[in-house]
């Protein structure tokens, strides 16, 4: 994970209080709906299905009762519960120790000057050239990285944070963790390959909490499609719901023509809406074989590309596609990962 030496990084760490959520009733209304019609439907299986089930039963009970103030506390303070346990680092019981803060956050800071290396912002650091009695150079600060960046990928970047304790390394556009600054490469690289086309339609298998629609929307992605089930698309929803506005977002059971939707798998598979990129990060290979091959077949028949950034801990991603990569190499932002391209058009 660690890209150039801790001493080359700054210990700026904080923890979020978290913002105001406002008048969330209507997207909570909204979320509850499409959860309850898409909740019998959903497909997938394998990981999240089984291993995470039953310690985000609290948050399934609350959506399927309808009460809408109840939902809201969970979604409001993840924190208080293990909602995001599996794909964010705010959750109930995982409070930090000082000296994890201290190294978490140079651990972002390492990651952001990683990331303005892989799209030549800064120059690309060579460890052999480094001696172990030589003092740490003189680096560029957080926020003077992020300045840097705003220019080459066309927009102010900014972290929202809206929940209490999420922790990473404080800037003045918020506080970053290791999970947004891999958002903001992924948002960048779909741009690229998409010709910096406003008009590109994206669709993602498996999203996490949102932040790589966040980010690629921001960068200027007209059409953004996340496939995930429905526990998960709930997350989504709220977060993109409260970091933009719930009129930018399309839930299950909605035809809005929104910017960003937020689908069940069943959705996916039972739609012929075509993409000019498909992506997925750290989730393919989880997903239990038949149904991760159901996605990739569908890819080929729908998509242009398929942009694949995983790990290989179990089935690689190259066994389950059935074609050749265009290119293979090893992840800018992350060690033991692995950034693919397939074209299938």
């Amino acid at each position: 994970m660690v890209h150039r030496p801790m001493a080359h990084t700054r210990d700026d760490h904080a923890i979020s209080t978290g913002s105001a959520s406002g008048d969330d009733t209507t997207l909570v209304w909204r979320i509850i709906a499409a959860y309850r019609r898409s909740v019998d439907a959903q497909s997938g299986g394998g990981f999240w299905q089984t291993d995470f089930a039953q310690m985000k039963r609290d948050v399934h009970d609350a959506l399927m009762s309808g009460d809408v103030q109840l939902v809201a506390q969970h979604l409001r303070n993840p924190a208080g519960n293990r909602f995001f346990y599996g794909f964010e680092a705010i959750f109930k019981g995982a409070v930090p120790t000082p000296a994890w803060l201290s190294e978490y956050s140079r651990l972002v800071h390492n990651q952001l000057m990683r990331l303005c290396e892989a799209v030549g912002i800064i120059k690309l650091a060579n460890p052999e050239a480094y001696n172990p009695g030589d003092p740490p150079p003189t680096l560029a600060s957080p926020d003077e990285l992020l300045a840097f960046a705003d220019e080459a990928f066309g927009f102010r970047i900014e972290f929202p944070n809206p929940y209490a304790e999420e922790f990473g390394l404080l800037t003045s556009r918020g506080i970053a963790t290791l999970r947004s600054i891999d958002a903001l490469y992924q948002a960048w690289r779909l741009w690229s390959l998409c010709g910096r086309n406003a008009g590109a339609r994206v669709v993602e298998i498996g999203g996490g909490l949102g932040r790589a629609a966040y980010c690629a929307h921001r960068i200027g992605i007209g059409s953004y499609t996340i496939i995930d089930i429905p526990l998960t698309c709930v997350a989504q929803a709220y977060h993109l719901g409260r970091t933009f506005a719930d009129h930018v977002i399309e839930l299950e059971g909605e035809s809005l023509g929104r910017p960003i939707r937020i689908k069940s798998p069943t959705f996916f598979f039972e739609q012929a809406d075509r993409y000019d990129i498909a992506f997925n990060s750290d989730s393919l290979p989880e997903i239990d074989p038949e149904t991760a091959s159901r996605y990739v077949e569908a890819m080929k028949a729908r998509c242009g590309m398929f942009l694949s950034i995983n790990h290989e801990c179990f089935m690689p991603v190259r066994q389950t596609m059935g074609v050749p990569a265009e290119y293979r190499f090893p992840y800018w932002i992350r060690r033991g990962y692995v950034e693919e391209l397939y074209r299938f058009s």
